[in-house]
């Protein structure tokens, strides 16, 4: 995936990704799922947790079709239900940060349902993550309730869940003394995320179980009507690159068969992609030997992928550069060169105010308050380097890789 970020002379920032397929177009490899992942319902015929063995049951008639990665199950609206078996993990009393995803496919939106909840539809709820929505356009909303009443974060601006469709949706939270709720659909932040103000208590418990498509004695409108596939849930919030990665990898989701046959569970093999059935992990940086380009050095794992999700202005900083880290891939000894250069010059590689931002940074992240000329604008380029290899600036609509001299 190709891109380029570009800063214009005035408060306004864009950011231009090229070549970025959905995942209906993207078949590529599984997505490794990312670390804290407590439950895990994919659905493939049967209501089975992968991860932590909570094993659902299904009821009222609920059962199985054809879903975005392998089956999913399908809920008929009226009372149909997946039951999962109550314990700890998911009651959030002690205000812990999760995760919470999964593929949704709702044949109407007349009405919300919950997509994954615990609780009962008297405001005695933990926590409830679902579509609602007026006017014919649904979205996703997360809530807790607390002693101090109902806490809900709702969204819809510019990514409305249709009917009839898959969407992949997601809600990373993270309780404190300023709680934030992030609410993502297909790949994105919808609008940011959410900051509560100080003196949130930790949401309220109850002994209710959680339910998929459902809750506790629901109303006429609490319980969802479509399919739900892949449900999983984290012991900690996810960032929205890591999500995205999933959301990316489409009809090939997370791993969870065996790729390289040597009877470790993808989902479990520090290596994937190569056979190594003894898991031998010299340096003890979690990447097998077989995947590891160094593997008596901690610091290093693998030469660098091309770095995505470059922006300009997150954070509410409007000269804030950053992209996904590739660390957690490459390993901490990984570092990121990033050049700039006016869009007057372009193409890259062709113009002499190109410089070097800084070469060796040890962050995905950087500011830069230089202002463009009067009618041009900056962009900006990433790469990630280390002893193991140099990743690449990206690569432009004809396929032909990026190149400049800038950082040595």
């Amino acid at each position: 995936m190709s891109k380029l970020a570009s800063k214009l002379p005035t408060t306004f920032f864009l950011v231009t990704i090229a070549g970025c397929l959905g995942p209906t177009a993207q078949a590529q490899a599984c997505s490794q799922p990312p670390t804290g992942l407590i439950s895990w319902w994919p659905a493939d015929g049967t209501p089975q947790d992968l991860v932590g063995g909570y094993d659902a049951q299904l009821s009222s008639g609920a059962g199985y079709v054809a879903g975005i990665v392998g089956q999913a199950f399908t809920l008929d609206g009226i009372d149909d239900v997946i039951q999962i078996p109550f314990d700890s993990p998911f009651d959030f009393s002690a205000g812990s940060p999760i995760t919470i995803e999964a593929w949704i496919h709702p044949t109407s939106i007349d009405h919300g349902g919950p997509i994954v909840a615990k609780g009962q539809d008297n405001g005695s709820r933990n926590w409830w993550f679902g579509i609602t929505g007026t006017g014919g356009q649904a979205g996703v909303a997360f809530f807790y309730s607390s002693v101090s009443g109902m806490i809900q974060q709702y969204e819809t601006a510019g990514r409305p869940i249709q009917a009839g469709t898959w969407h992949y949706v997601a809600v990373s939270y993270v309780f404190g003394d300023a709680s934030t709720i992030a609410i993502h659909i297909d790949g994105q932040v919808t609008s940011g995320s959410w900051t509560f103000g100080t003196g949130n208590v930790p949401p309220a418990t109850n002994n209710f179980l959680p339910r998929i498509g459902g809750e506790e004695d629901p109303g006429a409108n609490d319980r969802f009507v479509g399919h739900v596939d892949e449900v999983s849930i984290y012991e900690h919030s996810l960032s929205e690159c890591q999500l995205r990665r999933i959301y990316l990898a489409g009809t090939a989701g997370k791993c969870k068969g065996d790729s390289d046959l040597d009877g470790v569970l993808d989902l479990d093999d520090n290596c994937p992609i190569a056979s190594n059935s003894g898991q031998t992990d010299t340096d003890f940086d979690g990447a097998g030997d077989e995947c590891d380009c160094a593997p008596g050095d901690p610091g290093l794992v693998a030469a660098p992928p091309e770095v995505d999700g470059l922006r300009l202005g997150g954070f509410g900083n409007q000269d804030r550069l950053d992209w996904c880290g590739i660390t957690d891939d490459t390993g901490p000894a990984t570092r990121y060169d990033i050049c700039r250069g006016s869009t007057a010059g372009l193409p890259v590689g062709t113009e002499s105010s190109e410089i070097c931002l800084q070469n060796d940074h040890n962050s995905a992240t950087i500011d830069d308050s230089a202002v463009p000329l009067d009618g041009e604008a900056f962009w900006y380029l990433v790469r990630g380097q280390n002893t193991c290899g140099t990743g690449t600036y990206g690569y432009t609509s004809d396929l032909s890789e990026r190149m400049t001299s800038v950082c040595p």
